[in-house]
């Protein structure tokens, strides 16, 4: 017989499920509970929950108060980083750079200056540049012919006696080399004598002694005698004596090409221009910029006035030759400078300490006489006219304006400094919160706005 429950022994159990729910006691389970031991059991599980959640809490405020004792370390270690940063930092880094806008003056100038070229002593110097330069074509004629041509070339001949020299037809001239040249058959020439301790002299075209190609000379350094003189041994050997002005060109013996005159004065036009491109060229790329200036009225462009040809690599064509120099006089950037400054009304003492520089030579003409008398000396003296506009920058001595803003307040430099040569200043101090230029002038830079020089 299946024994009956009563209601009180049947225990209840909810038909929903709840996170970490505790499951229901039965009524017999609860009068156990009830029972004083089993209140004595609960007291102590009762006292050591509430013993575990307070030892949770003093965890939890011990990792909270280290977090925030951690946070405070950091801040307090930025601020000081901060602190350090720009007291020491800044002055690790101060720095300053001063832009310095220079006095200027403007000065017009014209008169007539000696040159002194060379050795020779004027009232400024001049620096002699040559170049040599040579143009070859190819040219096919009609017809050749057998020629035999001598050299011929200009010398100028000088007379340091007292009276003036006859010199007849067929005069002979003696180079360095020892080859012989004659005056023209028919042309004597007359000798001016000195002057004012100065040689007097002329220029003639000499023709070689002798045809062919042997009697060129290309190089116009060369000096010649008159070997009569010698022979008779006479002292007007040595008081009357001749230099080269040309080369010597046109020697040649051989097949010479027949082309027509139009097509000789076409040839040696292109030949010309050419030649004298090359040369303005090479005169360019030469002068050393940096320090010499040429002008155009300084230089003279000598190109023979004849053609040399000779047999080509193909017996159908002939080689047409060309030479021709550029002599020009160059002057030093500073000397020219303060060469036109000393001639003007204005005071250099006015500008103790500073260095005078040019602003550009772009207005200022030079035109020299007699430039032809480069190709015989390298030593003379050559007149000139300087004339034009000319304009000069004061450039402060820059150790002078490092001691002057050292140590200064940024505030004080606004104005300006206090300087003959400085008409404005600008500056730049660096980290920009320092208020002041460093105390040691190394670290302070110095740049000059000086007007564009040419």
């Amino acid at each position: 017989m299946t024994q009956r429950r009563r209601i009180q022994d049947i225990s209840i159990q909810s038909t929903r499920k709840k996170k970490n729910a505790t499951k229901p006691l039965t009524i017999s389970e609860r009068k156990k509970k009830s029972s004083p031991s089993a209140k004595k059991t609960a007291v102590k599980e009762s006292n050591i929950d509430e013993s575990y959640e307070d030892h949770l809490d003093d965890e939890i405020i011990e990792s909270s108060n280290s977090s925030w004792s951690r946070s405070r370390l950091w801040v307090l270690t930025i601020i000081a980083l901060a602190i350090v940063v720009f007291f020491g930092g800044g002055k690790l880094l101060h720095r300053a750079s001063v832009v310095i806008t220079p006095a200027t003056e403007d000065i017009t100038t014209s008169s007539t200056i000696s040159i002194g070229v060379g050795d020779a002593v004027g009232d400024i110097p001049g620096y002699l540049m040559r170049i040599d330069e040579q143009v070859t074509e190819s040219i096919v004629a009609d017809s050749f012919k057998e020629v035999s041509e001598q050299a011929s070339g200009t010398i100028r001949i000088f007379n340091k006696e007292s009276k003036e020299q006859k010199l007849r037809e067929e005069t002979r001239f003696e180079s360095d080399s020892g080859l012989i040249f004659k005056l023209a058959k028919g042309d004597g020439v007359t000798v001016p004598p000195a002057s004012g301790g100065e040689p007097g002299f002329v220029d003639v075209i000499v023709y070689a002694d002798q045809a062919g190609e042997g009697s060129n000379i290309l190089s116009p350094d060369m000096n010649w005698v008159i070997p009569g003189w010698r022979e008779i041994k006479s002292p007007k050997f040595e008081t009357q004596y001749a230099q080269s002005v040309t080369v010597m060109s046109g020697g040649f013996t051989g097949s010479r090409p027949v082309i027509s005159k139009e097509q000789s004065n076409k040839l040696y036009d292109d030949m010309s221009k050419e030649l004298t491109d090359r040369l303005g060229a090479r005169e360019k790329s030469e002068v050393p910029q940096d320090r010499f200036i040429l002008f155009d009225g300084a230089r003279v462009v000598s190109v023979d006035t004849t053609i040399n040809y000779s047999e080509g690599t193909d017996s159908e064509k002939s080689q047409a030759t060309l030479n021709g120099s550029v002599y020009a006089v160059l002057f030093d950037r500073q000397e020219l400078t303060d060469f036109i400054y000393d001639q003007s009304p204005l005071d250099r003492e006015q500008h103790p300490g500073s260095t005078l520089i040019a602003n550009g030579f772009d207005d200022i003409k030079i035109e020299i006489q007699s430039l032809l008398s480069l190709q015989t000396s390298s030593d003379i003296v050559l007149q000139a006219s300087l004339s034009g506009p000319f304009g000069v920058s004061w450039i402060a001595d820059e150790s002078e304006i490092k001691q002057i803003v050292a140590g200064a307040s940024k505030k004080s430099l606004v104005g300006g400094i206090n300087h003959v040569d400085v008409v404005d200043v600008g500056f730049h101090v660096r980290p920009p919160w320092r208020f002041v230029f460093p105390g040691n002038p190394d670290l302070i830079s110095i740049t000059n706005k000086q007007k564009k020089v040419d």
